[in-house]
């Protein structure tokens, strides 16, 4: 996806000549040259537990940044979609999804012959904090994918099925606050920490405007380059900046009617 159809992230300090030509340069950074962020819980053998040693088995972290979250983390799906993904070496070197709305299969990178996938729920999230700190200050939350596989869909099913049944009475799965927990789950082959998601409370008037613009917006930007909404959708709300008033704003910092993310090139 072309840098160049988003519209440039706000900074602390940065001048509008800085950014008015929207990231030229940088059209060819593609989902091999990008680290995922990704919500993830810290289990006894993870890796993390090695710069962090502190960190609290069945505590949530950022994959990038590596700080810990806290035991629990409400937050707020921007985006759900399912997937199959295959690793080599503990490398994802392909996925494949169904896009929602066309039906049609879309495949980044090769599966290798003969070989099952896993299978996956993703869902884009945003921290309930985050959000409030972006409302508030007008910087940009950070966005975050989940994704549950193999042991982790029980409890994703369940989570699925509250979603589907809030949406029947028109809820939007943006309004739903979710708070996300663990708890040690036995297999044959020893012990893990599984999610645990509840949904009893919704966004306010204020969190749900600002929302319903990232929803929006992502959902538009996955449309134009679904081959990378595996990856990319994690840049796009990044992009987004919503004021006090829950109103979103472009690189100006100005309220815009419009489509925040239309550019010239569309």
């Amino acid at each position: 996806m072309s840098t160049t159809k988003q519209v440039a992230k706000k900074e602390e300090g940065l001048p509008a000549y800085m950014t008015q030509d929207k990231g030229m340069g940088t059209e060819d950074i593609s989902m091999d040259d990008i680290v995922i962020p990704r919500l993830k819980i810290c289990q006894p053998l993870s890796e993390v537990k090695q710069a962090n040693k502190a960190m609290k088995d069945g505590s949530f972290y950022d994959s990038v940044s590596a700080d810990e979250l806290g035991e629990s983390v409400n937050v707020y799906i921007l985006l759900k979609w399912n997937s199959v993904i295959w690793f080599d070496n503990q490398k994802l070197i392909a996925t494949q999804y169904t896009d929602a709305e066309t039906k049609k299969v879309e495949t980044i990178g090769i599966p290798p012959d003969g070989v099952k996938g896993i299978s996956c729920f993703n869902y884009m999230v945003v921290l309930s904090s985050d959000l409030q700190s972006a409302i508030k200050s007008g910087v940009a939350p950070k966005i975050l994918i989940y994704s549950a596989s193999s042991a982790a869909q029980k409890s994703a099913r369940k989570l699925n099925g509250i979603l589907q049944s809030n949406g029947n009475k028109g809820v939007s799965i943006f309004a739903n606050r979710i708070t996300i927990g663990s708890e040690v789950v036995k297999f044959d082959k020893g012990s893990a920490f599984m999610p645990v998601f509840s949904t009893k409370k919704y966004a306010s008037k204020l969190e749900y405007v600002a929302l319903k613009e990232l929803h929006i917006a992502c959902k538009k930007m996955q449309s134009h380059e679904s081959a990378h909404a595996e990856t990319e959708e994690t840049t796009i709300a990044a992009d987004t900046i919503v004021n006090n008033n829950g109103t979103v704003v472009g690189q100006t910092g100005k309220p815009n009617s419009e489509d925040p993310f239309a550019t010239e090139e569309e």
